[in-house]
């Protein structure tokens, strides 16, 4: 068993940085791939087809997709390419696509709030302070200094191409989604609508942020291990 730690919007793989540590120490096999356009790949085209080849890349039998914020819906492409390969499918606090649709026709966040910086093609936080009231409301002032540094506009490409996926619905693949109930992004004002679409799913709520992955690190990745195993 291995976990395939997906990131979201404006993240890489450096956000799950300490998950990935927590995971080693407890003997649980991971990586967290950057996405095209993200983290040490900044300079490639994000693209929706370049997010799922990036996934599929790297699968191996047997392992376990986890996708967090945007991630969630990144993965669904990859099960829907390679569902042999897929043992579990874990969402944390993500959003999930609708057939069909693009991710900004369902994302709730996006455009209209305050905290964020809409341009032709891209889109961003504007300080640490919208990053703190956003995603990571719950982490540290240094924690947030840490996460904001890192994080780079998001491209609108691949947010506006519509989602397609021929198998994904019907899979026999096990899913959960880990619910943080303090999350601030408006996810939680469309969970349950999402869920629904997503078929049989085991709930894990949790009191955390957007991002528990990085303001609870230890208790994630016990988590996750705990689910994967089940």
């Amino acid at each position: 068993m291995r976990l395939v730690l997906t990131h979201g919007a404006m993240h890489g793989s450096w956000c799950w940085k300490y998950v990935l540590d927590e995971l080693a120490a407890l003997g649980v096999a991971a990586i967290a791939p950057d996405l095209p356009g993200h983290g040490e790949r900044t300079n490639e085209p994000a693209t929706l087809d370049g997010y799922r080849k990036a996934l599929l890349d790297v699968l191996e039998p047997d392992d376990v997709l986890v996708g967090h914020s945007l991630g969630g819906s990144f993965i669904c492409l990859a099960a829907d390419a390679a569902p042999d390969k897929v043992r579990r499918l874990i969402y944390i606090a993500a959003l999930l696509p609708e057939e069909g649709r693009p991710l900004a026709e369902v994302m709730p966040f996006v455009g209209d709030a305050k905290e964020f910086e809409l341009t032709a093609d891209s889109y961003r936080l504007k300080d640490a302070a919208a990053a703190h009231a956003v995603f990571y409301n719950d982490c540290t002032p240094e924690q947030v200094n840490w996460a904001y540094s890192q994080i780079r506009p998001q491209a609108l490409q691949p947010l506006l191409t519509p989602i397609r996926l021929a198998r994904f619905w019907d899979l026999d693949i096990r899913r959960d989604y880990i619910l943080c109930l303090d999350d601030r992004t408006g996810l939680l004002t469309v969970v349950e609508d999402q869920l629904s679409r997503l078929g049989p799913t085991t709930i894990h709520p949790v009191w955390a942020s957007h991002s528990p992955l990085i303001s609870r690190p230890k208790e994630l990745a016990r988590q996750l291990m705990t689910i994967a195993a089940d």
